[in-house]
């Protein structure tokens, strides 16, 4: 498990990489392994139509596309799994944000939000061809 865990990066963060830097960054052949990467977060006040949602969506395709990344959507894992019968949820499913029920301030995931997440790098590291 050591290995997994060490090529496992959850999230590039808040840091506000850009570019090249980023994506030579993590597909550097210095890795052990190919890294897991998961999409950046975006929190309340970032959603479809803001500068930081166009930027972060923008580093996020960019990282997807970089051949030895193992990427994984998470934004749009959480987007869907907003509860439909709670109104924040669905404002944040409209603005393309990990709902409001799976954060516990403007950013961070809550437990049920990591089990999602947990669920989806379990999926990808036993998925053929990791």
């Amino acid at each position: 498990m050591a290995a997994i865990h060490e090529s496992y990066v959850p999230y590039a963060g808040r840091v506000r990489l850009r570019g090249d830097c980023a994506r030579k960054g993590y597909a550097s052949t210095a890795q052990p392994a190919p890294p897991t990467l998961g999409s950046l977060r975006l929190s309340q006040g970032e959603g479809a139509g803001t500068t930081a949602y166009d930027d972060i969506i923008t580093l996020d395709s960019g990282l997807a596309a970089v051949p030895r990344i193992h990427y994984i959507d998470v934004r749009s894992l959480l987007v869907a799994a907003c509860e439909p019968n709670n109104p924040q949820d669905v404002t944040d499913h409209a603005n393309d944000i990990p709902p409001s029920s799976l954060r516990y301030d403007n950013i961070h995931f809550n437990a049920a939000a990591y089990a999602i997440v947990a669920k989806a790098v379990a999926d990808r590291i036993s998925a053929p061809g990791w």
